[in-house]
């Protein structure tokens, strides 16, 4: 059983690559910019580090860049004013969960906590409004790589 599944995760990975190299090039020709050959093996090494540690939340995506929007608002003085924001990942099985994913390192996200907090409750307000369903989870998913194991990767010791 676990060989199936390590050749199942191989053909994940596999294909995860031909999609990055097709993004990639796409962008590259669109926007004229190429990256560096190891800024862009950092990107590809992010990506499946991203799936290797949380294939189960991505394998049960349901919706990826969803936009969010509440138009038509009012403030106490009667200005009008729109709440707006773009969520990463949405998983809509047994429980809806909404992932917000960033760039920054984890004790960033850490020391702002409260911040990230505000966020996802004004997301999550939107979402209820919008959609008027029941939002049961909301997280951050730090996807910067520490820069240990950038250094481990780099060096061939992962």
């Amino acid at each position: 059983m676990q060989k199936k599944e390590e050749a199942r995760n191989l053909e994940i990975e596999k294909k995860i690559k031909e999609i990055f190299e097709e993004n990639y090039e796409t962008m590259r020709l669109d926007g004229g910019h190429a990256l560096a050959a190891d800024a862009r093996q950092n990107a590809l090494d992010q990506v499946l580090l991203y799936y290797q540690k949380l294939s189960e939340i991505a394998e049960k995506v349901t919706e990826t860049e969803v936009k969010l929007s509440l138009p038509e608002q009012k403030t106490p003085k009667g200005r009008n004013f729109t709440i707006e924001g773009v969520v990463d990942n949405v998983n809509e099985n047994e429980e809806v969960c909404m992932y917000d994913i960033k760039a920054h390192d984890l004790e960033y996200i850490r020391d702002n906590k409260e911040l990230y907090e505000r966020q996802l409750n004004i997301y999550r307000h939107i979402w209820q409004k919008v959609r008027g369903n029941k939002l049961d989870k909301t997280a951050i998913i730090s996807t910067k790589i520490p820069n240990e194991l950038r250094s481990a990767i780099k060096d061939g010791n992962l």
